[in-house]
């Protein structure tokens, strides 16, 4: 985003100013006037009265601003801007500006103000909008260049911009001005010139200017995002069908599509998103492409042919020389997936690729009018500036552009030039002199710049690699089998204000100002962390000879423990700077031990040492490349390990069983104990047993007759001393009976439930059996103490229910019998509905509703007071009436409907008023649409439950919709990305499921994490669940 103003160069006239101060206070405020760009120097913001000077001497007026170029609107709207460096006005009567040769050759008029600027359009005051030019003028500037020469009414040079050789600076594809950067220095310098992007700032004596700023969009919603690499770029050798995450990602957006789908496409033969982009047509979703006439008919010929052929319309561009080289889709309105992966095998699987997807209905909207430009026939030059640039996601600043009309190259150079701390970029192509010769202003003011570069990008012979090299940048050349296709740049990853540059335009005058291409700059710590994190992956795959100005050496970081004991190995590892070029030499030393080196080594290094005397002892590494190295200094303390036990015992054996059952435990006695040695046992309910005279081992066997836990000790004793282990075992109790409780009668279509209740002292999990007359066996495992089931049985008579609880020592089972007889008939019933209160001669209609079709047909017959009786015949399940009344009161509305069997009745009262005013009652909108199918919501975060965090902490997730949600291969994550999948697996409609952070089995209600670890802090988190195709469909912030 452009911010750059016009600053303020005070320092030369400081004195002037002061005496101008103090002559005319307090005729005059102290407010200073700026405009855009110029270095110029500050007055005071009222008008000063101050004469003409009888002579102006060089730089009084300076050529501050040329288009040279034109502007947007043609390259014949030239304009020129003149400054006035003094406190006094200048009468330029007499003054020429000229080209030395000859043309343009402009006569000056009128005067400039103090500190003031005058403007010159070319050929008409039309030139900028809503500014009134001071002067018009005839004759073009050469594109070439041009020595302008300002000159007073004595014919003396005042100012000049000796520009012959070429301009020094703006932009004739971007139709970009030149500034000057200081208005006290002369224009014939060409480090005095700078680029002023978009349509510079002309400004005229009145103090009118013309800028074209940016306006921010709030969205009013976080940045939803997810961002995708090829893993396999720097290791893959061939293409693969295997699908990547990438591909994953982005065919689950195309499958969930549901209205429609947009794609910008260049390359074309990745058969798996050809087959989505059909099978979603197929369904019914609008699908739309626009592509490349020249990929159309060359190498992706038979891609694009499989969608025409489809049925799916596709566009294309007629340009011969440009491409449309965008490869962004939008799904629904809401999703736009974009980077720089083509969609063809070697997009998806070989090359270094990126993909970045963001979940917006604003940025959605912004690239869909880019798509209907070239969905109606405009490409490249033919489009027009049309869409929001600035995009504010509650403070997440996301920045929008499409080549060739919104001055991508220069948004990107301004974006550089605010670059404080790093640059590492990943490029395709780079030959973009102008962001070349940003990118070095920056490296001079001490920012590292780092590059890898694909090496056919780096073989073109207008690529800046050399460029760059030769000014000290970090820049590698990779050697990959796929091509390094990125167009990506992490600014400040590690600063204040990290950002990132992304899209399909590669740093080219071509990407720029000719191709279709779309670019966003997200400013985003952890999205710039990501980028980074792929570049240092390229950036280390690369070999050290093919990388210019080699990284030195200069940290090294020991990690390892910090205290031990005397004779163990302990192992330590260092790690040098991330972007050191290898091959690195690590040097070892430490107290008491012989030097270790280990040469030609990677980013990493161990070693083990073990000392044999206690105290604190240094460890030092020095690591070393060809270029620089750096130290590191550990410590450790080591001390004397514990003297060996005298006496010590160790209880094992089974740690379950069942009563009534023997088992054998073995108490195990240190080795160098004294013998002989006496073993007491004791357990629960069981009587003491005391063994005397015995060797390093005993065993002892017990049975208990009552289930639960028991606890054994063994107690062993020398002329040393004593020791003492425990030992748990649990006696476990099969189902010793099983009760089935439930209804012993009941009508046939109505659904029952039985409850099976087992013994208390049995042992869980148990396994629930269900088998019941007419009925498939139901099986519930892992269940407590009780379990239920529900029947419904279509035919009558007694059915039998049978249950079989068991566990890994025994079963029960129990049966009971429910008899089933036809539900009675209906009874008739009719209901009579209809306004209770009115007014004398007004009709009012009433409602008869009946409760079966059993009773069809029906014959309504209405009476009310003072009216005659109304008979329906033949009706059905309702009938309705109308009656007016001319008196007021209560008015007995009652109907009575029959068939030949049976009848039935209802009335219904109206009470009438005569009134002679209005009552007008608000109107009430009611939302009758159905319900959505599925509605699927987190309701609830249990994050600090009573004891076990792990055990205790759940997400509480419920289905709000009337239809059931498949759920299979959603996730569920955190703050930290820690995520959940879930297993195959239905939410019912109105269900409730609740997701445990600890392990357990599953159940339809209940879903276990497995995390040995608490998940949800209990402070504060918040949880993302997501459909297989990564969209959010809801998320839960606590506190």
């Amino acid at each position: 985003m452009y911010t750059r103003q016009r600053s303020h160069n005070v320092v030369a006239l400081v004195s002037l100013l002061l005496s101008l101060w103090l002559s005319l206070w307090p005729a005059l405020t102290a407010t200073a006037y700026a405009s855009p760009v110029t270095i110029v120097p500050s007055i005071p913001a009222v008008q000063l009265q101050i004469s003409a000077s009888p002579q102006a001497t060089y730089l009084d007026v300076v050529i501050s601003e040329i288009a040279w170029m034109g502007t947007t609107v043609s390259a014949t709207a030239e304009w020129l801007e003149l400054y006035n460096n003094t406190a006094s006005a200048i009468d330029l009567t007499g003054w020429t500006l000229r080209a030395t040769d000859g043309t343009p050759s402009i006569n000056l008029s009128g005067s400039i103000p103090p500190y003031s600027y005058y403007l010159l359009e070319r050929s008409s005051d039309s030139t900028i909008p809503e500014v009134i030019a001071d002067l018009t003028y005839s004759g073009a500037l050469s594109n070439d260049g041009e020595n302008l020469e300002l000159r007073d009414a004595t014919n003396v040079v005042i100012d000049a911009a000796d520009c012959s050789g070429g301009w020094f600076s703006g932009h004739a594809d971007g139709r970009v001005p030149m500034v000057r950067v200081d208005t006290l220095v002369s224009g014939s310098e060409a480090t005095n010139w700078t680029y002023n992007p978009r349509c510079g700032s002309p400004t005229s004596s009145a103090g009118v200017s013309h800028t074209c700023t940016l306006t921010t969009t709030t969205v009013g919603a976080d940045l939803d995002y997810a961002v995708y690499f090829n893993p396999h770029a720097t290791t893959a050798v061939v293409t693969t069908l295997e699908p990547t995450p990438m591909e994953t990602a982005l065919l689950g957006h195309i499958g969930t599509a549901s209205s429609t789908i947009d794609v910008a496409l260049y390359g074309l033969n990745r058969q798996s998103f050809i087959d989505a982009l059909i099978a979603a047509h197929n369904r019914g979703v609008n699908v739309r492409v626009v592509g490349d006439d020249e990929a159309a008919l060359g190498e992706y010929t038979a891609g694009y042919e499989a969608l025409i052929s489809a049925g799916i319309t596709v566009y294309t561009d007629t340009a011969i020389s440009y491409i449309q080289h965008n490869k962004f889709i939008v799904v629904d309105g809401n999703v736009v997936w974009t980077g720089s992966t083509n969609f063809t095998d070697t997009g998806f699987t070989l090359n270094a690729n990126n993909s970045i997807v963001i979940t917006s209905t604003t940025l959605a909207e912004v690239y869909t009018i880019e798509f209907e430009e070239m969905w109606g026939g405009a490409f490249h030059g033919a489009k027009i500036d049309n869409t929001s640039h600035l995009l504010d996601f509650n403070g997440t600043l996301v920045e929008s552009y499409f080549s060739p009309t919104d001055l991508v190259a220069f948004e990107v150079w301004d974006e550089l030039a605010q670059t404080t701390d790093s640059v590492h970029f990943a490029m395709f192509f780079f030959t973009d002199d102008v962001l070349a010769n940003r990118v070095v202003e920056r490296l001079d003011a001490g920012v590292q710049v780092y590059g890898v570069w694909d090496q056919l990008g780096a073989a073109n012979v207008a690529s800046d690699d050399e460029l760059l090299c030769a000014a000290g940048a970090h820049i590698g050349i990779e050697n990959y089998l796929g091509k390094l296709h990125h167009k990506f740049a992490v600014l400040d990853v590690f600063g204040a204000d990290p950002r990132v540059i992304l899209g399909s335009y590669n740093w080219t005058d071509a990407g720029a100002y000719t191709n279709d291409e779309n670019t966003l700059i997200i400013r985003d710590r952890a999205l710039a962390e990501a980028y980074y994190a792929e570049w240092l992956t390229l950036w280390q795959a690369i070999s050290p000879q093919r990388i210019c100005n080699p990284l030195a050496v200069d940290e090294v970081e020991i990690s390892g423990p910090v205290t031990g004991t005397m004779g163990q190995s302990y192992t330590f590892t260092a790690t040098v700077n991330a972007v050191a070029t290898p091959p690195v030499t690590y040097t070892w030393e430490a107290t008491g031990q012989t030097p270790v080196v280990h040469s030609g080594q990677g980013l990493t290094d161990t070693v083990a040492f073990a000392w044999s005397v206690a105290g604190l002892q240094m460890l030092t590494v020095t690591a070393q490349n060809a270029w620089g190295q750096a130290v590191d200094t550990h410590w450790v303390t080591v001390t004397l390990p514990p003297p060996p036990p005298v006496l010590t015992v160790t209880l094992t054996g089974p740690v379950t069983g069942t009563v009534d059952t023997a088992y054998t435990f073995l108490a195990t006695v240190n080795p160098t104990a004294t013998l002989p040695l006496t073993y007491t046992w004791e357990a629960t309910g069981q009587t003491p047993v005391v063994r005397g005279g015995l060797g390093l081992t005993d065993t002892m066997a017990w049975a208990w007759v009552v289930p639960g836990p028991q606890t054994l000790t063994v107690t062993v004793q020398n002329v040393d001393g004593y020791a003492v282990d425990t030992h748990v075992f649990v006696v476990e109790v099969a189902p010793a009976e099983v009760a089935i409780a439930g209804p012993l009668t009941g009508t046939v279509g109505t659904a029952y439930t039985f409850l099976a209740t087992v013994n208390p002292t049995a042992t869980l999990p148990l396994t629930y059996t269900w088998e019941a007359t007419g009925q498939t066996p139901v099986v519930h495992s892992g269940s407590g103490l009780t379990d239920t089931v529900a029947f419904t049985w279509p035919v009558t008579g007694t059915q039998t229910i049978t249950v079989t609880a068991q566990n890994a020592w025994g079963q029960a089972v129990d049966t009971h019998w429910v008899t089933l007889t036809l539900p009675p008939p209906p009874t008739l019933e009719v209901i009579l509905s209809g306004p209770s209160t009115g007014a004398v001669g007004t009709a009012y209609t009433f409602l008869a509703t009946v409760n079966s079709t059993l009773f069809l047909p029906l014959t309504y017959t209405w009476e009310a007071s003072g009216q005659a009786p109304v008979v329906h015949p033949g009706q059905g399940l309702t009938d309705t009436v109308t009656f007016t009344w001319d008196t007021p009161g209560a008015q007995v509305i009652t109907v009575t409907v029959a068939n030949a069997t049976t009848a039935a009745w209802d009335t219904h009262t109206l009470v009438l008023t005569l009134s002679d005013y209005f009552v007008y009652l608000p109107m009430v909108a009611r939302d009758f649409s159905a319900p959505s199918p599925a509605a699927v919501q987190i309701t609830h975060i249990e994050s600090d439950p009573p004891g076990d965090d792990v055990q205790g902490e759940y997400v509480q997730i419920e289905n709000l919709g009337s239809a059931a949600q498949d759920m299979t291969n959603w996730t569920l994550r955190d703050e930290a990305k820690r995520t959940f999948t879930f297993p195959v697996f239905t939410l019912p409609a109105g269900g409730t499921v609740r997701v445990w952070t600890g392990g357990g089995t599953n159940t339809a209600t209940d879903l276990y994490w497995g995390s040995g670890t608490a998940i949800w802090n209990n402070d504060g988190d918040t949880a993302y669940l997501r459909d297989t195709g990564g969209t959010l469909i809801s998320n839960y912030t606590y506190p």
